[in-house]
């Protein structure tokens, strides 16, 4: 039998991604999801972004630092209004969009 400890922080996520399904446009939907630290020290979380400008961090609004087995609740936001700027107004004449998001550390 062997048994393995972590030495340091070790962050665990409820989602591996997360499906806004179709939103209409000009609308937004939010998902929330938490990460929690399954390590023995603490975590500091300084910052939650998206390189994806049509979703949005809501929550946590500031650093968090989780010790250890506490969680904290992500909140997302995908907004349908920014993904037809980005795509260009030829594209709207769907009257929704979809949104998803793949989770990565």
């Amino acid at each position: 039998m062997s048994i393995q400890f972590s030495a340091g922080p070790v962050v665990f996520s409820s989602a591996q991604g997360l499906s806004f399904g179709e939103v209409f446009l000009g609308a937004y939907a939010e998902k929330t999801f938490y990460l929690k630290n399954r390590g023995t020290a603490p975590l500091d979380i300084t910052s939650i972004k998206s390189d994806n400008l049509t979703f949005t961090v809501e929550a946590p609004a500031a650093a968090v630092k989780l010790n250890q087995d506490e969680t904290v609740t992500v909140t997302l936001r995908y907004s349908s209004f920014v993904a037809v700027m980005m795509l260009g107004f030829s594209a709207s004449r769907r009257m929704t969009r979809t949104g998803e998001l793949c989770l990565y550390r």
